[in-house]
């Protein structure tokens, strides 16, 4: 079945055209369109920009500390602001070289807490919250994601995060870091024993058990092509997206399933 009836064929086109899909995933219009899907529930709408600094307050800052000019759009990808956000940079207080972003996310739906420390090429992931009835969403992963995309386009080498929480508590910080490809920055407790956790959740049955029993961890998300991280990462979203697709089909009539992905 031809494809010219798919409401979203110009933004794929555009998406290829412009190469932005996840580096080291390639740019085929499957990968692209389910970025597009991914994104969509936000795109369109400006982010609005607050704070002390001005656009050309950040440029300047980037270029004294990172060699060459960055925009307030491009901190605000780094940090992983979805569209229609409200975004706040500043300087990081006592701490030379970084900004620290605060962003509201659209329809009240959380919010986080950055800072983009410039010499080390390092994203710290200090905070955020999802609000209890857009949780499961995905909103976490589209968040890593853009900072994933941008990080990397970037030169960035990583992103910092303490995952913090515990199973049966309600805070799930230390699984869902994990599951999105954060390496511990030391050995967790696993099930034989101290093992690295991009291992762990490697091993068949090693997510259910980290879920079950995991622990706060400091982790590391190395933006390096062909990390641990990534193919993490990796994993995890060809899970959600044939997940997705196969929600998808069960409203589909017969010769739509390209639809799906």
């Amino acid at each position: 079945m031809a494809r010219t009836s798919d409401p979203h064929a110009a933004t794929v086109k555009a998406w290829e055209t412009r190469g932005r899909a996840l580096p080291g995933t390639g740019s085929s219009p499957t990968q692209i369109r389910d970025a597009v899907y991914r994104r969509e529930q936000w795109d369109g709408r400006e982010r609005s920009f607050q704070g002390a600094l001005a656009d050309r307050d950040v440029r300047q800052f980037t270029k004294e500390w990172f060699g060459r000019e960055m925009s307030q759009e491009d901190v605000a990808d780094l940090a992983g602001a979805p569209p229609g956000s409200e975004v706040n940079i500043d300087y990081s207080q006592g701490d030379d070289g970084s900004l620290s972003v605060r962003t509201t996310f659209p329809e009240g739906a959380g919010d986080s807490y950055r800072s983009i420390d410039l010499p080390t090429k390092t994203i710290y992931n200090l905070d955020m919250g999802v609000q209890s009835g857009r949780r499961g969403q995905g909103i976490g992963a589209s968040v890593l994601e853009m900072e994933v995309e941008s990080g990397v386009k970037q030169g960035f080498v990583r992103i910092a995060v303490m995952a913090v929480g515990k199973p049966n508590t309600g805070v799930s910080g230390y699984n869902a870091w994990a599951r999105l490809g954060f390496e511990s920055d030391e050995p967790v407790k696993g099930p034989d024993g101290p093992i690295g956790l991009n291992a762990l959740m490697s091993q068949p049955g090693g997510a259910a058990w980290w879920r079950a029993n995991g622990h706060s961890f400091g982790g590391t998300f190395s933006l390096r092509p062909g990390s641990a991280s990534m193919r993490v990462f990796e994993e995890y979203r060809r899970l959600k997206r044939e997940a997705s697709r196969g929600a998808a089909l069960k409203h589909l009539r017969p010769g739509q399933e390209w639809q799906a992905g």
